[in-house]
């Protein structure tokens, strides 16, 4: 499998690439950049071995950009983005009163980071299937939602509705602990024909899940409809029923998620009124979601190694509009962000020192000055492995809209087989 290119690229060297291509020639991007030439070119060369052919080619004009050049050109500029995002964060004004409904993660944890932010806004929260939810929106009663779509809901949605894809998330199987088929090395759907099921009462879900296992040559015998999440849990913790479930969603200590092959995954989107709430604040609000999304996923380690290595598939490019002759201004922090997402990564200083090729005083430095350009704390150090502040988690969401689209346009994008993933899987204690 390649390796993404968030682990093979330094930032720094996309920021030379850029400024080549802004000025035509390595001389006149080095004086700008205030390196000698020869770096500028050392630069260059480990950029091009890293996406596998040259990106700059000379003319009558000077250097320009080769074809491949041009594409990774576009996607560096989202990085670009994002990281001057971060380093001047966007709080858009909130209204008196926001009624969401929220089923990605814990609707507590959303309303209460959203307060943290907007402490004058009135938060309202909901955790309402999505066919009610629809209602709801059209009727006025709800400003936005956070939360899953899967593909029957499309068809039921109303028209006029606003949409912002916040990522996909996988869908794999929750079993007992004690199942037999965890044992085994790779799990297909068809092998869990003649299980017993428990699903949602929302109809799109239970269709879903008609839809998948009929594609694989049975049908589902679904004993259980329950619409109480923890109720679902107990079941597949007893060893009554398995389910289709998120990948790292949290059970009561007993149920187990694992891959599967044959299903694909679904959508987590926010979907609002355009005439009720503004879209900034519903880009910032699913910025959140995003982030507690994140503190989810990294209290399951394999699942996080997982979420790391199909970034293209799993997280969506969102809109990242840059002004084509921008380039980094002063202060601005390529290398900081790296070093940040690293650690994010592995979980630790050494970790991030081993993956970039850096030393860890050079980690933690840049860890350092970047947090102070963001004003704010993003790693908890006290914590072995380190973890993410809140705010970290949210700086992070906002740098993977970049990267993803980076990673878009050095990695093919080809899924990775399900079954690596579940050998990964059984190997890691769950």
């Amino acid at each position: 499998m390649a390796v993404p290119a968030v682990q093979r690229f330094h930032w720094s060297g996309l920021r030379v690439f850029l400024a080549v291509i802004q000025h035509g020639s390595i001389g006149r991007a080095a004086s700008r950049l205030h390196l000698a030439e020869p770096v500028v070119a050392r630069h260059l060369s480990l950029l091009d071995r890293a996406v596998g052919g040259p990106l700059l080619r000379r003319d009558a004009r000077g250097v320009i950009a080769t074809p491949a050049g041009a594409r990774l050109s576009r996607h560096a500029f989202a990085v670009g983005a994002a990281v001057r995002d971060v380093l001047t964060p966007l709080r858009p004004p909130a209204p008196g009163r926001v009624a969401l409904d929220v089923n990605a993660v814990m609707l507590g944890a959303v309303t209460a980071r959203l307060g943290a932010h907007w402490p004058d806004t009135e938060w309202h929260g909901t955790d309402l299937p999505l066919h009610e939810a629809f209602a709801a929106l059209v009727d006025g009663e709800l400003d936005a939602y956070l939360g899953m779509r899967f593909p029957a809901h499309r068809e039921l949605q109303p028209d006029g509705l606003a949409q912002l894809p916040m990522w996909r998330e996988p869908l794999w199987v929750a079993f007992g602990p004690d199942h037999p088929m965890l044992r085994a090395p790779r799990i297909t759907l068809a092998d869990l024909a003649g299980e017993t099921w428990v699903s949602s009462t929302d109809p799109a879900i239970r269709r879903h899940l008609e839809q998948v296992c009929q594609a694989a040559g049975f049908v589902p015998r679904v004993r259980y409809l329950v619409d109480q999440t923890n109720a679902i849990r107990e079941l597949v913790a007893a060893g009554q029923a398995v389910t289709l479930s998120a990948a790292p969603v949290r059970t009561l200590g007993q149920a187990v998620v694992r891959p599967v092959e044959g299903l694909d995954p679904f959508e987590v989107v926010a979907l609002w009124r355009p005439d009720g709430m503004a879209e900034p604040l519903v880009a910032a609000c699913a910025r959140v979601v995003r982030g507690l999304y994140l503190a989810r996923a990294v209290e399951a380690p394999w699942y996080w190694s997982w979420m790391w290595e199909h970034l293209v598939e799993v997280w969506p490019a969102l809109p990242a509009v840059a002004d084509p002759g921008w380039l980094a201004p002063p202060g601005q922090d390529w290398d900081g962000a790296q070093a940040f997402c690293a650690v994010a990564r592995t979980g630790g200083i050494t970790g991030a020192a081993e993956l970039l090729g850096w030393s860890q005083p050079t980690v933690s430095r840049r860890i350092a000055e970047f947090e102070h350009r963001c004003g704010r704390c993003l790693v908890d150090r006290s914590t072995k492995p380190v973890r993410l502040t809140p705010d970290g988690l949210e700086v992070l969401a906002r740098l993977i809209d970049g990267c993803r689209a980076l990673a878009g346009a050095a990695v093919q994008d080809a899924p990775c087989p399900v079954s690596r993933t579940a050998a990964m899987a059984a190997r890691t204690p769950g």
